[in-house]
């Protein structure tokens, strides 16, 4: 099981994760040029892949998906809030193109286990991914107002976490944004903070997890420098070693063979 982030950040999202024969994509939030070159690297064409995960509307996380579906008939995956919110931003998408489930009830694509789970953000109704094939499993959490309790318990038992370390708090206190903006980011529906990000990682330690990509950080209140430190601070003061990588914006991340990291610890 192979996991790469495309693209992550305030600008855009996009997740590929691929299985024994299976690939898909988790967002389409760049542009399709970007994410067909960023593909081509992995040996991937777009029309090979088994569909477009998607975890809400916003535009960083579907900016490229109609045109991905016209021009390589894709199938789409997300809840019927979600589609309904796409349609409104893409009406000339065909809904036969959607295939829609419930939120909480887990499905396959091939020989991938998809559980879509609910995250706290303001969305139509947002979700996170636990994507399985076979013992190996990987989790995409990001677009987080707050860590739940049952949110973490989905998190629990993956090799690999991809969770979003958005904001720096005193950056973004200090930042230019206007409070209304401020006031959303941190709300309870809005993003999680690098110190977040860092204590949830350090309550999953014990529960398999063996690989943090730190994603969706933001251009203007974060730095991959700042979201690191803070999360390696928050790991040393739980006396805890965890490898900890950073999903950007303008390139491809690394790929992770999923069972490469569970036979390293």
């Amino acid at each position: 099981m192979l996991y790469c982030p495309i693209t992550s950040g305030s600008k855009g999202n996009c997740h590929f994760i691929a299985g024994e024969g299976t690939a898909v994509l988790v967002d389409a939030g760049t542009n399709a040029k970007n994410i067909t070159a960023q593909l081509a690297t992995l040996g991937v064409r777009p029309g090979e892949l088994s569909g477009i995960l998607l975890t809400h509307e916003h535009i960083d996380h579907i900016a490229a998906l109609e045109v991905l579906v016209r021009k390589n008939g894709l199938s789409v995956y997300c809840n019927e809030a979600t589609m309904e919110a796409v349609l409104k931003r893409f009406p000339s998408m065909d809904t036969a193109a959607f295939n829609i489930f419930r939120t909480g009830e887990s499905f396959y694509i091939d020989d991938l286990e998809i559980t879509p789970f609910k995250t706290p953000h303001d969305a139509a109704e947002s979700v996170g991914y636990s994507i399985g094939c076979g013992l190996r499993r990987v989790c995409i959490a990001t677009d987080i107002g707050h860590m739940t309790k049952s949110l973490a318990q989905q998190l629990e038992g993956a090799q690999l976490v991809c969770i979003e370390s958005n904001h720096d708090e005193k950056m973004l206190a200090e930042g230019p944004y206007p409070f209304a903006l401020k006031r959303r980011i941190l709300g309870s529906n809005g993003h999680l903070s690098n110190t977040n990000c860092g204590r949830t990682l350090c309550s999953l330690l014990d529960k398999g997890l063996c690989q943090a990509v730190l994603c969706h950080l933001s251009h203007q209140n974060n730095t991959p420098e700042l979201a690191y430190r803070t999360v390696a601070q928050e790991l040393l003061s739980a006396g805890a070693s965890l490898p900890v990588d950073i999903a950007y914006q303008d390139r491809r991340g690394a790929v992770y063979d999923i069972a490469r990291i569970t036979h390293g610890r």
